[in-house]
């Protein structure tokens, strides 16, 4: 991919099937709760809610980050020394 509209494309593409799928992820739902607040709604979605999911999913995102990415990375180095 040289042009750059092919790689602006992909990048959305990408970005689209990631926050669709329904995992549950901080900037995912981030993007997900803002459009169900800047749309005509019913209350369904709240600004106090979505501070509520935010805070619990952007929590879990950092253990998971920490657990599964820092703590393996910092196993690898330490074996290799």
């Amino acid at each position: 991919m040289k042009e750059e509209a092919s790689k602006l494309i992909m990048i959305f593409w990408c970005l689209f099937a990631f926050i669709t799928s329904g995992f549950e992820h901080s900037v995912a739902n981030m993007t997900l709760l803002s459009i169900g607040l800047l749309i005509p709604h019913s209350g369904a979605v709240t600004l106090g809610g979505l501070f509520h999911n935010l805070i619990f999913v952007s929590i879990g995102n950092m253990i998971g980050g920490i657990v599964f990415v820092a703590l393996t990375y910092f196993n690898i180095a330490k074996q290799r020394k």
